[in-house]
């Protein structure tokens, strides 16, 4: 598999913390890595870094097998694309206006190419009927499928999503993270950061589990959600049904 997204040894420090502690991580054309661990272990800080929002202080990204602090913004930006956790907008847009920000690097929003491309994302995301709609009359949850829109309407090759189902009912939940791994079929690669560990298990491919920062456990789902690192990370007596792809917790969070 052609490797889209690759990191060596990210470092960042904030005056108060140690935010990202030399993560290495390598993201493939077609596969969904999904990155978890408790709150504040890191996880948006990395998606950050990872999608060249943040500085860090050492490592190494690449997009696409060029250097990310090379790339021109206009060119990183038609290859990454990325969703933050509560996206603020505070312009009196229309749902269409805000799904058509993403053909901002294209620069054909108006043009046969990016009308498609929109009206596609649209419809993939379940928000075409209120196309017309201002954005700040939405709910949280709609607000988020419309700026998942957006994101599906750039057509990046990598796509990176913080808590893509916060906000979520189940059914949305589940429609979202399909969505997601459709967009890993069809060969881009995608990195997703999440809370619910069931989730993650069902849709992912790979997992990264962060603790203060750092990587406390990578690879396949199976060895990453074990009870001995479920207990770690989490204070939880847990354990992955393999058969059903389920986090099964056995008793209340530990003392």
């Amino acid at each position: 598999m052609t490797t889209l997204l690759h990191a060596a040894h990210l470092h960042w420090r904030t005056p108060q913390a140690v935010r990202v502690a030399d993560i290495s991580l390598d993201v493939a054309a077609g596969e969904v890595i999904g990155i978890i661990g408790p709150n504040g272990a890191g996880k948006s800080s990395l998606l950050k870094l990872l999608a060249g929002l943040q500085l860090c202080d050492s490592g190494e990204r690449e997009l696409a097998g060029k250097p990310l602090a090379t790339m021109a913004p206009l060119e990183r930006a038609r290859l990454l694309g990325y969703l933050e956790q509560r996206p603020v907008l505070h312009w009196p847009f229309t749902v269409q206006q805000v799904v058509a920000l993403g053909r901002l690097p294209h620069g054909d929003a108006d043009r046969a190419s990016g009308v498609a491309a929109i009206a596609a994302a649209l419809a993939q995301c379940d928000v075409l009927d209120y196309a017309s709609r201002r954005f700040q009359q939405l709910s949280e949850g709609e607000k988020m499928r419309v700026n998942l829109a957006r994101l599906l309407a750039g057509q990046p090759q990598v796509l990176l999503a913080d808590e893509p189902t916060a906000s979520l009912d189940p059914a949305r939940q589940h429609e979202v993270m399909a969505l997601l791994r459709l967009q890993a079929q069809a060969g881009r690669a995608v990195v997703v950061t999440l809370h619910d560990l069931t989730t993650a298990a069902r849709y992912c491919d790979r997992l990264l589990l962060l603790q203060q920062g750092r990587v406390l456990a990578s690879g396949a789902v199976a060895e990453v959600l074990t009870p001995a690192l479920l207990r770690q990370a989490f204070q939880i007596n847990a354990s992955l049904d393999t058969s059903s792809a389920t986090v099964i917790i056995h008793s209340p969070p530990m003392a």
